[in-house]
């Protein structure tokens, strides 16, 4: 069952997309395939709508039930570039790597992103 939410991701309706989250629209929610919207948006290649997604909350490293992450998926070198940085951020986190993780923050990396068991980085500093 496909929620507004991946219909919009899918059909690349940014601002639907930021509608539907402000609204309270679950942006880990799967559909009958484990797919969720940031699977959707990094397949299609819609860069705008997997940047909302990965700023309202959602898990960077996901899988469905093909065992498929967002970045297996990624279409785009944009899109590739961002997933492996938000994985890159994490890996600094949980190594403890201060000036890596300093490296990141001063280029903006969202500090509050999720991963696929739902915690962020501070979970893990």
């Amino acid at each position: 069952n496909m929620t507004l939410l991946h219909l919009a991701t899918g059909s690349g309706q940014s601002d639907v997309v930021k509608d539907l989250i402000e609204a309270g629209s679950d942006v880990n929610e799967p559909d009958e395939h484990g797919a969720r919207p940031l699977h959707l948006a990094s397949m299609h290649g819609f860069e705008d709508v997997l940047k909302s997604l990965l700023d309202n909350g959602a898990m960077y490293n996901c899988t469905d039930k093909y065992n498929n992450t967002p970045l297996n998926l990624a279409v785009t070198e944009n899109i590739k570039a961002l997933l492996k940085s938000m994985k890159n951020f994490f890996l600094s986190v949980k190594s403890n790597d201060v000036s890596s993780v300093r490296s990141f923050i001063e280029k903006s990396v969202n500090v509050n992103a999720k991963d696929a068991t739902n915690a962020s980085p501070l979970h893990y500093a």
